[in-house]
C-alpha cells in the first residue's frame, strides 16, 4: 500500500532500497542523495553503542531481584500474607 520509509530501510541496513525510495520521492538526484546522507548520519548517531555485555550494576540488580523473588517463594511469604489475617482472626487476635 505505502512505500517503505527510507529511514526505516536505513535502520535495517537496506541502503540501496532506501536510495531507490528517496529517488521516487524527490525531484532531483542531488536532493535524494543529500537527504539520504542526512538520514544515514542521523541513524549512526541514534544507534546505541552496545558491546553485548551488561554493566556491573545492572547485573547485580538483576541477581538481587531474582534472588529476592526466589527467597520469597521458598519462605512462603505469599501464603503468609494471604492466610495470615484469616489465621489471626481465627485465633482471636
Amino acid at each position: 500500500l505505502l512505500p517503505r520509509s527510507p529511514r526505516w530501510l536505513v535502520h535495517r541496513g537496506r541502503i540501496e532500497e532506501a536510495r531507490e525510495a528517496m529517488r521516487a520521492m524527490r525531484e532531483t538526484e542531488e536532493e535524494a542523495k543529500g537527504e539520504l546522507n542526512e538520514i544515514i548520519a542521523a541513524a549512526e548517531n541514534e544507534r546505541p553503542k552496545v558491546d553485548g555485555r551488561m554493566d556491573d550494576l545492572t547485573c547485580r540488580l538483576i541477581v538481587v531481584g531474582v534472588g529476592l523473588q526466589v527467597l520469597q517463594q521458598l519462605v512462603g511469604m505469599n501464603a503468609f500474607m494471604y492466610f495470615g489475617p484469616r489465621m489471626f482472626g481465627d485465633m482471636g487476635l
